[in-house]
């Protein structure tokens, strides 16, 4: 009885079963190149047109934010100048861009500068703190050669209007 049960069970979802599914449908293991890429890049294509029109669109929007953001450009604000980005014809072609620029170049260059220089100085602090200290030599570093009198905050006697 309960082989006969089991059978008649197994023929009736068997018969349930489609027929020819296609490769990459939502149940197969095609979907999964679809979906990884839909996933990874937000590239969906039976939403979007081409794969070149959709990068174009998102490298435009990227460029759009970092404008705004890091050039403190906008587009959309009427009281702006332009500088025009793009426009052959604007009066203002790239020389506020190619000025910012400049200024950016300068600024990566003494941030530069100041930080191999910490770094040398730690170095210095290093090759020649650690064997005098090994020595019992007293080493305050090469900082301390020009240390000043602004060690120590400001006390509270000092400002003219003291909060209590």
């Amino acid at each position: 009885m309960k082989t006969a049960s089991l059978l008649a069970t197994a023929l009736l979802f068997g018969a349930c079963a489609s027929s020819a599914p296609e490769y990459d449908s939502h149940w197969n293991a095609g979907h999964v190149g679809k979906s990884a890429e839909r996933v990874f890049t937000g590239y969906d294509a039976e939403l979007n047109d081409s794969r070149y029109a959709y990068g174009r669109d998102n490298a435009e929007s990227i460029a759009l934010t970092l404008r705004r953001h890091f050039m403190n450009d906008n587009p959309e604000n009427p009281l702006q100048m332009r500088r025009g980005w793009g426009d052959p014809d604007n009066p203002y072609n790239m020389t506020a861009g190619i000025a910012d620029a400049g200024y950016l170049i300068r600024d990566g260059a003494v941030v530069t500068w100041y930080t191999v220089s910490e770094g040398v100085l730690m170095g210095v602090d290093l090759l020649v703190g650690v064997p005098l200290g090994l020595f019992g030599v007293s080493y305050p570093g090469v900082s301390s050669m020009w240390a000043d009198a602004d060690a120590e905050p400001t006390p509270p006697h000092a400002f003219e209007a003291v909060n209590y």
